[in-house]
C-alpha cells in the first residue's frame, strides 16, 4: 500500500536522510492499531501498490479539523515525517497537505530541522 500524498525519506533499500525516524514514527503509530483505508480517485498505481488515505477514525464529516486530527497521511506531514507528494488525479487533499508540511518546515519539526529543503527529491510547495 502507499499513503496518498506524503513522501517519507526511503528506510528500505537505500536509507535517507531521517528515513529511519519516519519509518520508526508509523510503526510507533500503526502497529497494533485498526485503522480505516480510503480510496481518492486510483486503485492502485504504477507499481499495483493500493493507494489509500489512512483514518485512524473514522470521520463524521471531513473537513481540515478532522483530516488533521484522525488521518495518518496528514500526521505524517503536520509532525515533520514526510513531504507533500501530489499525483494526478489522487489529489482531494493535496492543498491541506501542502499547508500542513508549510507549518511543519515553518515550526522545524521532524525532517524540517536538519534541512529546509526536506530530506526527499521534488520539495516543491
Amino acid at each position: 500500500m502507499r499513503i496518498i500524498g506524503v513522501n517519507t525519506p526511503e528506510a528500505t533499500i537505500t536509507t535517507e536522510l531521517y528515513g529511519k525516524e519516519a519509518s520508526n514514527y508509523t510503526k510507533e503509530k500503526l502497529t497494533g492499531k485498526t485503522i480505516y483505508l480510503q480510496k481518492d480517485v486510483s486503485d492502485t498505481d504504477k507499481y499495483g501498490r493500493l493507494l489509500r488515505y489512512a483514518w485512524l477514525e473514522v470521520p463524521n464529516e471531513i473537513t481540515k479539523e478532522t483530516i488533521a486530527k484522525h488521518m495518518f497521511n496528514a500526521h505524517l506531514l503536520l509532525e515533520g515525517y514526510g513531504q507533500p507528494y501530489t499525483l494526478q488525479p489522487d489529489s482531494k487533499h493535496a492543498d491541506i497537505f501542502v499547508e500542513f508540511a508549510r507549518g511543519a518546515r515553518e515550526e522545524e519539526k521532524g525532517l524540517w530541522k536538519i534541512n529546509q529543503e526536506g530530506t526527499t527529491k521534488g520539495t516543491d510547495f
